[in-house]
């Protein structure tokens, strides 16, 4: 067998085990997210903050397990922060939860300036990346809520750290990323979302994280009651692109094939 035969089909058995794993953590976290309605069945927000917690622990064990090998990723290493983040409703909520009950005044007023200025960007990732749009919750190159990072950066790993920073300090660049661990997280947020939206009508579109932890800081009880009564309180910060179907759309695409 000659050598490129043998890279395209050990390509294709590794797209196959992939999609077959996806299926699988997605119909995990579907259930998980359904079983956590149950036990938690007079509280939603309870329920959600079960579930999000298994997926964050699945998520950082896929981490310490990537079977591609050990991330050039290390406490202040600091180039992925600066960049446009999505986030799910939810993690919003639980975001500016913590701010809300750990940080003075003098501290939340000082975070919302600096939400209110990534805010004025341009909503699309080109405008959003450089040293220009550093996350507003970057403190000396460490992330200060870390245990509630959103799933776009606890599944986000680079094999370069040198790459990263040269991206970084050109404003663009070719930076390689852990395929494994996103994988488990698309999967195991679609298998949230099923949850959410099939069985909760809940809103599950993704947002841009600046905007909207801000809206979620200045009105938390009033934002958080509208995404419960299925509404969604985040819509102006939606950055889908243009004819790409909503997250809800695909949520149903994936329901229905799987039988969910």
């Amino acid at each position: 067998m000659g050598e490129a035969k043998r890279r395209k089909q050990n390509a294709a058995l590794a797209s196959t085990m992939d999609a077959e794993l996806g299926e699988k953590v997605l119909r995990q976290a579907y259930q998980n997210t359904c079983r956590a309605f149950d036990v938690y069945s007079d509280n939603l927000v309870d329920a959600l903050i079960a579930s999000y917690a298994g997926r964050n622990a699945s998520l950082d064990l896929v981490a310490r397990n990537n079977p591609q090998g050990v991330a050039a990723c290390r406490a202040g290493c600091s180039a992925c922060c600066h960049q446009m983040v999505l986030c799910s409703p939810f993690e919003i909520f639980i975001l500016a939860q913590l701010l809300l009950s750990t940080r003075t005044d003098d501290e939340l007023a000082s975070i919302e300036r600096r939400l209110s200025e990534i805010s004025k960007l341009p909503l699309n990732p080109d405008a959003r990346y450089g040293s220009h749009a550093t996350c507003p919750l970057l403190v000396d190159n460490q992330c200060s809520v870390y245990d509630r990072r959103p799933a776009v950066c606890r599944a986000l790993f680079s094999n370069s750290r040198e790459r990263c920073e040269q991206a970084l300090a050109g404003g663009a660049g070719d930076v390689a990323f852990l395929v494994h661990p996103k994988l488990i997280s698309s999967a195991l947020q679609v298998g949230i979302d099923s949850a959410l939206h099939l069985k909760r009508g809940l809103n599950t579109e993704l947002a841009e994280m600046c905007g909207s932890l801000l809206v979620a800081l200045r009105d938390f009880d009033a934002s958080l009651s509208v995404w419960l009564d299925g509404g969604d309180p985040f819509s102006v910060f939606h950055a889908q692109r243009d004819g790409a179907p909503s997250n809800a759309q695909l949520v149903e695409n994936v329901a229905a094939r799987l039988g969910l």
